[in-house]
């Protein structure tokens, strides 16, 4: 899954001029396993490298209510929908969990908005990960949006009056661009 995202990312990258975009000003942005996905995309240099492209080709990532920043043994015991897509094998979790990845490659990490809510564990995980990237020595910065559902944390972004991850997204996104 994350192959196909570095691919992706490679393509855009590859055809921006056509395509008239500035290759310089991709973003990567995703909800809850999207999230993870573009976390994952850029904590593992590997990914894009083998598609083509490179950390330094994107930007700046938002990531929108991921559950699996860090993917261990345990969560794949407590969670089909993990271990589905993931299986058990410890170094396979370590493989997939870009908290592991960015740690073990703190070079070059883009700066990162994390929206997160739910469980206490869950916040921690989030929580976790953005000290791994500001540790990196890039910029990452952490919204609670604990009063809103999983599904809330996606379709109320953007919407007027909407006062929880819209400011703070719109406001990453200038600094991510200035």
């Amino acid at each position: 899954m994350g192959e196909d995202v570095a691919a992706a990312v490679a393509w855009v990258v590859q055809h921006a001029e056509s395509l008239g975009i500035d290759a310089d000003r991709v973003v990567l942005m995703g909800h809850s396993a999207g999230a993870h996905l573009a976390t994952i995309v850029v904590a593992d240099p590997e990914l894009l490298a083998s598609a083509g492209a490179a950390r330094d080709n994107v930007r700046c990532v938002v990531s929108l209510d991921s559950a699996a920043y860090d993917i261990t043994t345990t969560d794949v015991r407590t969670n089909p929908l993990l271990a589905e897509a993931f299986g058990s094998e410890a170094a396979t979790l370590a493989g997939a969990s870009p908290t592991v990845q960015a740690r073990e490659h703190p070079v070059g990490l883009p700066d990162v908005l994390v929206v997160t809510r739910g469980a206490p564990a869950r916040v921690a995980e989030a929580v976790k990960f953005v000290d791994t990237i500001t540790n990196s020595g890039a910029t990452a910065r952490l919204v609670d949006a604990s009063g809103m559902t999983h599904e809330e944390d996606n379709t109320q972004l953007g919407v007027a009056g909407e006062d929880v991850i819209t400011p703070p997204t719109r406001e990453f996104l200038r600094s991510c661009f200035s």
